[in-house]
């Protein structure tokens, strides 16, 4: 999610400036100004899922992104509301999560794979 103005605030110092953010609440509210709101991150996400799907069909395509993308990918191909406090889903630093698409049908093969760091230190 682009953070806008509040780029680089530790939590305390963004409540002291743009009050608490509740996304269920008000997911159209833009985090800070010149920042996205929920409601658009997850609608770039979701763009972005579906333009790789069509632009790279039948292939095999490795995109690194941040935790937040992998999240928002999980929660809208299988239509769930952001959680709030009760869940909360945290990939791991340098996870892998691998999706399949055949026929607009997309399939998670995998989520949270860390296998490649067993034994590292």
């Amino acid at each position: 999610m682009h953070p806008g103005q509040a780029d680089g605030l530790s939590w305390e110092d963004y409540r002291l400036c743009y009050g608490a953010f509740e996304l269920q609440a008000d997911p159209d509210r833009p985090f800070a100004p010149g920042g996205e709101s929920w409601s658009d991150f997850v609608g770039r996400v979701r763009a972005t899922l579906d333009r790789f799907a069509e632009r790279f069909d039948g292939q095999t395509v490795i995109a690194v992104s941040h935790a937040g993308f992998i999240v928002v990918s999980l929660l809208d191909r299988f239509c769930i509301p952001p959680s709030g406090p009760r869940a909360q889903l945290e990939p791991t630093h340098t996870s892998l999560t691998e999706w399949r698409v055949t026929n607009k049908v997309w399939r998670l093969e995998r989520y949270n794979d860390t296998y490649h760091l067993v034994g590292q230190s």
